[in-house]
């Protein structure tokens, strides 16, 4: 069972797993996002308590309907994708802190901003190094994003986020797809360190990954950090798509978001 505890409401009653492992530090990642506009996501890690549930004291949030992904790593290392929704009354809820993160901003529309460049709140900004060719389902690509400081230059205060350069959330707008993947690709950290090779990545129904056989990343420290960071993903189907991608810098997770079509 998850349950996730706020000031105005409770969540419950999606999923029991009786033993789960860490995975990059959490029991569980924990993705909201708003829907149908996309417009709002929050990346959170609910505690383990007691009779194998998990409960999150939720940020303020909008009233509204959300879209729940839940990510964890069974005993066996092998992945899973938890989906639920919820019908949100609004909540005053606590200061996000430590790796928890959220994001606002413009809401998805028929006519998709492909735009490569996305405003970070520091006032820097983050770039899709994109190929010019359309994006295609059931082709694997390498997806590279340069961070640019406020004054234009590369960032030069990137820092691992979890144990990453970075981590990015592939969703398509009519949320049958939903992908979290690694500059290692979608197989989880716990999983590699378990085996150094294994299936890929699964979403219940929702597959989408990369394969295992890639080595295990290094945390890196933030003088090392290059200002790119870069994730192997493919597009299991058509559609319209939001990409957001999660760094860290000076301390503070900022998400840069763009709006995909796939043929």
């Amino acid at each position: 069972m998850i349950r996730a505890k706020g000031q105005d409401a409770e969540w419950s009653n999606l999923v029991k797993m009786e033993e789960v492992i860490p995975d990059h530090g959490h029991v569980m990642h924990l993705f909201v996002i708003s829907v149908p506009g996309l417009d709002r996501m929050w990346h959170l890690h609910p505690d383990r308590i007691a009779g194998g549930a998990f409960a999150q004291e939720l940020p303020s949030m909008p009233a509204g309907r959300y879209q729940i992904f839940a990510d964890i790593v069974d005993k066996d290392g092998f992945p899973w994708t938890l989906v639920g929704s919820v019908a949100q009354t609004q909540i005053n809820g606590k200061t996000l802190a430590g790796d928890d993160s959220a994001w606002s901003g413009t809401a998805v529309t028929t006519q998709l901003d492909n735009s490569a460049v996305s405003q970070l709140a520091d006032g820097g900004r983050m770039i899709w190094q994109r190929a010019k060719d359309p994006l295609k389902a059931n082709a694997p690509m390498n997806f590279k994003f340069a961070v640019e400081d406020k004054g234009g230059q590369p960032a030069k205060d990137l820092e691992p986020y979890m144990g990453m350069a970075g981590h990015a959330e592939f969703v398509s707008t009519d949320m049958s797809v939903f992908a979290h993947v690694h500059p290692a690709g979608s197989v989880s950290m716990a999983a590699l360190e378990l085996a150094r090779s294994g299936p890929t990545s699964t979403s219940g129904e929702l597959q989408a990954g990369m394969p295992a056989s890639m080595p295990m990343p290094v945390p890196m420290s933030s003088a090392s950090m290059p200002s790119e960071v870069s994730f192997p993903y493919g597009f299991p189907r058509a559609g319209d798509y939001r990409i957001f991608v999660q760094i860290k810098r000076a301390g503070r997770v900022e998400t840069g978001v763009f709006d995909a079509h796939v043929q």
